[in-house]
């Protein structure tokens, strides 16, 4: 069975209704740019499944965080756009909650962005 990271950088999951979500998220400075591979060494102890119409992400010492897989997103103020490499993405911010876990596990302020689902972008991811 192939395997398939719903976050970029992340660990996979061995589950075919992953694919649907491969590479759906990313993380980003407070700039927008996403961040390099190698400053994201922590998410190698992070846990992903999929349950319930959510991505349960975990990591030792830290409350679960579950992210809604299909959001209908009709508010605008959530929509950015952020650096990826050379390219610049549309994407839709997933909220506080989610950039302060991930802030707290990585030691650093960042963003959780989500590819925007009605863009019909391709990116290329560094």
């Amino acid at each position: 069975m192939m395997s398939y990271s719903p976050i970029v950088y992340l660990p996979s999951l061995a589950d075919e209704r992953a694919q649907a979500y491969q590479h759906r998220w990313f993380l980003c400075d407070t700039q927008h740019r996403l961040i390099p591979a190698e400053q994201l060494t922590a998410l190698n102890e992070v846990g992903l499944s999929l349950f319930a119409g959510c991505l349960r992400i975990s990591a030792p010492g830290m409350l679960t965080l579950e992210l809604l897989l299909d959001v209908i997103e009709d508010d605008d103020s959530v929509r950015c756009q952020a650096q990826v490499g050379e390219q610049l993405v549309a994407a839709i911010d997933e909220g506080e909650l989610a950039h302060t876990w991930f802030s707290q596990l990585l030691g650093q302020p960042c963003l959780c962005l989500k590819v925007d689902p009605e863009s019909e972008q391709s990116i290329v991811w560094p």
